[in-house]
């Protein structure tokens, strides 16, 4: 929309038409409401029950004649925004190798119980994976005195996802929220230890049961207007030993 000058050149743009437009286009695509309509990074479950991942960058359909990567936006009746990339799966077929090698190396630790825990784990960082497309999330608490390895472990986690998680040592309920807002990642909370106050783990706890099922979280914000999050993501926690839990927690 360009504006010409006397002289025939372009001196600067007309946003009057480009806003027109816009209103127009707006219109066209009719009423849209976001709650429940906005899908961020992560795997998510499509409504033929087949697996979407939103890698930031792309998005990525399965299970379909038209399977594949495409570009963020409007995809349906949902909403996948633009965001910074996180790894994509292995374009080929791989061997089980990878886990394997993975396996092995989860067994360095010492575990209570050596045979079952890696295994364990290693199921777990799989469902993580894929946790806002399962029909229920399993979370981890990994318990051990100090200089056990539990942040190390952390460290392993954080590599493997490779930016594909949301990684603290300290963060209330509402933060986590915020954070992940629309997002499945998993999330790793290091030292979540017991405190004089448990208000605080208590609240992280009940977001982490809440996300073994799946829950749209509303709050009401300092604007008067609610907010919407969605809690669907694997929780895995580190301690030296577990804070008072209610009995569906625990």
């Amino acid at each position: 929309w360009p504006r010409h000058g006397a002289d025939g050149e372009i001196n600067g743009w007309k946003p009057e038409i480009a806003g027109d437009l816009l209103m127009r286009a707006c219109a066209w695509e009719g009423i849209f409401d976001p709650q429940g309509h906005v899908r961020g990074r992560g795997a998510h479950l499509g409504d033929d029950g087949e697996l979407i991942l939103h890698r930031g960058d792309k998005v990525y359909f399965a299970g379909s004649e038209n399977a594949g990567y495409t570009d963020p936006g409007l995809i349906g009746s949902y909403v996948y925004p633009t965001a910074p990339q996180i790894p994509r799966p292995d374009p080929d077929d791989v061997s089980s190798g990878p886990a394997e090698e993975l396996l092995e190396l989860l067994r360095t630790w010492h575990w209570a119980r050596p045979t079952i825990d890696p295994m364990l784990l290693l199921g777990w960082i799989g469902a993580a994976m894929v946790g806002g497309a399962l029909r229920w999330r399993p979370h981890v608490w990994v318990t051990g005195s100090s200089a056990t390895g539990k942040s190390t472990l952390q460290m392993l986690l954080e590599l493997i996802f490779d930016g594909a998680a949301l990684h603290t040592h300290d963060a209330t309920e509402a933060a986590l929220r915020q954070l992940l807002k629309q997002q499945t990642l998993p999330v790793f909370f290091d030292e979540l230890e017991a405190e004089e106050d448990n208000r605080r783990n208590k609240a992280v706890i009940k977001l982490a049961r809440l996300a073994s099922s799946g829950a749209v979280v509303l709050r009401g914000g300092q604007d008067h207007q609610g907010h919407e999050f969605v809690a669907r993501s694997c929780f895995l926690f580190s301690s030296i030993l577990l804070p008072p839990m209610l009995a569906q927690d625990r």
